[in-house]
């Protein structure tokens, strides 16, 4: 027994639907902030530059700490090549 159903109307130039996103997300919205005290705009303003200068000292330690790594392994290096020769 045969049964007639229609074919699928196949589209070769469009890209499969798993590579379409499902949903687009509403954009989130942005409301505008409430008005500030007077006293909390200094103490932001102060917390700012705190964080500024812990960002530079940070900055500063790494650099010296890979300075000291570079140089302890220099004299590592020297001491395994001494008690190479030492020991020939």
């Amino acid at each position: 027994m045969f049964a007639i159903t229609p074919t699928p109307v196949r589209v070769y130039n469009s890209a499969h639907w798993r590579q379409h996103p499902r949903g687009r997300r509403p954009k989130a919205h942005i409301f505008a902030s409430s008005a500030k005290s007077e006293d909390e705009t200094p103490q932001i303003k102060e917390l700012q530059e705190k964080n500024k200068k812990y960002e530079e000292e940070n900055k500063k330690l790494k650099l010296l700490a890979g300075w000291n790594l570079r140089a302890v392994q220099s004299a590592l290096k020297n001491c395994e090549e001494m008690s190479g020769i030492l020991e020939e």
